[in-house]
């Protein structure tokens, strides 16, 4: 490996070389030089006499990293994009495991951090701007409403009591406004092991419902699902796109989608007001 690549070519080798600390015998001096003098990476000594010192990458070359990303350059070893995943260079066994892992971290954190990053974004952006956003991304409706929820927990009560992401759901949900009591569920939640089922249901009754004391209920009307969460995306969404008035100038074809979407709920509610009519 040489330093007669160009800026960009070096920088990347830099990068990937130095994804974590990389000791000093592992990089070619002459990228390693280069590397220093852009200032890119850093040579930590070492703290034991006789111990090997290591580079490090620099806030700066973090810096370079995003603009390489942005400009469509390969960084590191994978690449994210719509169709998968795609690995630019052979992976060890231990990055093997770390990108697996982390996949499924994202997997289980995914309405936690999205919650927290549309927050950020209302503060820093405005509303408006945001549910702009949602819209043209096209993101599901349950989706932005089950991470609003959880955005409504304290991310540092949530961290204090790692509970699931239904279980900080079901708190946003049911006190929007109110920390206190958040972290009083929160508590019980951790201390009786509850279930985010049996944390609703506990707090409904006011009471702890152990997860054995729903089995034992099983069939006594404790099954029945119940829609209170299907206006709220409707509504959001008929907000967003600025209310009937709005619809009804959208060309036909736009209407007719929208009405073949809503035309099996319309035609339910219907036919249970026909039944309660005639009660």
């Amino acid at each position: 490996m040489t330093p007669d690549h160009d800026p960009k070519t070096r920088t990347l080798l830099l990068l990937d070389a130095c994804r974590v600390r990389c000791a000093h015998s592992d990089i070619d001096s002459a990228l390693a030089q280069w590397g220093v003098k852009e200032g890119l990476i850093r040579l930590v000594n070492p703290t034991q006499p006789g111990a090997e010192g290591f580079y490090h990458l620099t806030a700066y070359a973090l810096e370079q990293s995003i603009l390489l990303r942005d400009a469509g350059s390969p960084l590191l070893s994978l690449e994210i994009t719509q169709h998968g995943l795609r690995i630019t260079r052979d992976l060890s066994q231990d990055e093997w495991r770390t990108t697996v892992m982390r996949l499924r971290q994202a997997k289980e954190a995914y309405h936690t951090c999205l919650g927290d990053l549309l927050d950020y974004g209302r503060q820093h952006f405005g509303g408006k701007y945001v549910d702009e956003q949602i819209q043209q991304l096209e993101f599901p409706f349950e989706d932005i409403t089950h991470a609003e929820s959880i955005a409504r927990v304290p991310r540092l009560l949530r961290e204090t009591f790692k509970l699931t992401s239904e279980h900080y759901y079901i708190l946003g949900l049911k006190f929007p406004q109110d920390n206190t009591s958040q972290e009083l569920w929160a508590a019980r939640s951790a201390e009786h092991k509850l279930s985010p089922l049996a944390l609703k249901r506990s707090i409904e009754r006011g009471e702890i419902i152990t997860d054995t004391a729903l089995l034992q209920q099983t069939g006594h009307g404790s099954g029945i699902p119940v829609l209170q969460g299907m206006t709220l995306p409707f509504t959001r969404w008929a907000n967003q796109v600025g209310g009937i008035d709005a619809v009804k100038a959208w060309d036909e074809g736009k209407r007719a989608a929208v009405l073949q979407e809503l035309t099996p709920i319309v035609d339910f509610a219907l036919a249970l007001r026909e039944t309660i009519q005639d009660e």
